[in-house]
């Protein structure tokens, strides 16, 4: 996948994080990635797992260019991919 596409897979995952207030702790449930899975189908899902792997490889990523206005900083994002790509990763493997 080129860079472009990857930025585009993250911005699924990443809006999320408009809705927490707090990565403290985050936990991304297995109910919760088997929805998306369902609601995505396994092969955009493995699309979204790809990008979040590239993403947490790239450590110089600037995620406002991603989805601009993330008030979370730059570990508790990559700790959020990381617990998601695990836990998408799962789900689609589950199917």
């Amino acid at each position: 996948m080129e860079r472009d596409e990857l930025m585009a897979q993250l911005r699924y995952p990443l809006y999320q994080l408009h809705y927490l207030d707090s990565l403290e702790g985050f936990e991304f449930s297995p109910d919760e990635a088997k929805h998306v899975v369902e609601h995505y189908g396994p092969a955009h899902v493995n699309m979204m797992v790809l990008a979040l792997d590239w993403a947490r490889q790239t450590p110089d990523l600037v995620w406002a260019e991603v989805l601009p206005n993330l008030s979370h900083d730059d570990a508790a994002i990559r700790h959020y991919i990381q617990t998601s790509a695990t836990a998408l990763r799962a789900a689609v493997e589950a199917t």
